[in-house]
């Protein structure tokens, strides 16, 4: 559980850091509860544009240093389109301010015809993702 618990704390204080969440929103979001277990997972694929590219880059340095979990960080255009090697151990983060983003869209719907787990971080409650 501790290990589940920091790496829900790093990708929400990496996300935060980049201002990709508000201060408003901020106070009703429990990441940790509404988390799936990330322990599960050998692999995870954080995929994004733009300065939520950025974040995932901080978010896989801190979860492969403090939870030991190989990372990919890849730009939403080229994940969609490339042959990904991802199994039952692998978790797809995607990562959208708008929660609206065409290319990370088309990525997360990908994984999910896979059937791959997912996990969307956003900054507008209600969004597509």
């Amino acid at each position: 559980m501790k290990k589940f618990k920091l790496i829900a704390i790093l990708l929400f204080t990496s996300f935060v850091f980049f201002s990709c969440v508000s201060v408003k929103e901020k106070k009703n979001i429990n990441l940790l509860e509404k988390t799936k277990n990330l322990t599960k997972y050998k692999r995870i694929d954080i995929v994004a544009c733009g300065s939520a590219y950025h974040t995932g880059l901080v978010g896989k340095d801190l979860i492969e240093q403090y939870a030991d979990i190989e990372v990919n960080v890849e730009v939403a255009s080229e994940y969609r389109y490339k042959k990904n090697f991802y199994n039952k151990d692998t978790l797809l983060i995607v990562v959208s301010q708008s929660g609206e983003t065409a290319d990370t869209l088309a990525a997360l719907r990908k994984a999910k015809e896979d059937n791959i787990d997912t996990l969307a971080i956003v900054n507008v409650k209600g969004s597509t993702m």
